[in-house]
């Protein structure tokens, strides 16, 4: 009878987990940093817009979404038309402790749709924050350029982030793009939070 109870016991608790263990997967810490720029050459024809958000996992899983169109507005002809998701290495996005700084350095084989192949991006960026950290808890947080994960209310995330200036420089096929004074730039860390499921 003791044998018994003690399979009963574990086969209930092995339920009760399979029913509210997903459900309560807090998320390990994830860092990100993100920098928008837009610029027209002297001419005036030329324009760049160029789009980073990169993202480090609690785990270590690092990547990047890279978007970059320069092109001719003049004569309607596009030079660089860049849009694509990568993975990293380890180690290629750093963010300080206290979101005071972040840095990227990588170079990664990216689509572009201008010549319909893949160019080597290189990019080598620093992010200095320009105002204190502001934190709040969130119902979702940023996954990618224009797209959130939404969380549980009842558990929502912790989202800490500092307003950033972004600088560096971009090769795209050996060529520099340059960089203007970002549009918009920002380090920010995103601490628990129970995903709702898809």
């Amino acid at each position: 009878m003791r044998q018994q109870f003690t399979v009963t016991s574990a086969a209930t608790a092995l339920a009760i987990f399979s029913l509210v263990g997903p459900a309560l997967s807090v998320q390990p810490d994830r860092l990100s940093a993100a920098a928008t720029f837009s610029s027209h050459d002297k001419t005036g024809c030329i324009v760049t817009e160029i789009s980073i958000f990169v993202r480090k996992g609690g785990v270590g899983r690092e990547r990047l979404e890279l978007r970059i169109l320069q092109a001719d507005e003049c004569n309607d002809a596009a030079s660089v038309n860049i849009e694509d998701v990568i993975a990293l290495p380890a180690g290629s996005l750093r963010v300080a402790a206290d979101l005071s700084s972040a840095t990227l350095n990588t170079s990664a084989a990216v689509a572009d749709r201008q010549s319909r192949g893949k160019v080597t991006a290189t990019l080598r960026l620093k992010w200095s924050a320009t105002e204190e950290t502001v934190t709040a808890m969130r119902a979702e947080e940023p996954d990618g350029l224009g797209t959130f994960v939404h969380m549980n209310k009842k558990q929502p995330v912790r989202r800490s982030m500092r307003l950033s200036v972004a600088s560096g420089t971009i090769y795209v096929g050996g060529a520099a793009i340059a960089l203007s004074k970002p549009d918009s730039a920002w380090i920010a860390r995103a601490e628990g939070g129970v995903p709702l499921a898809q």
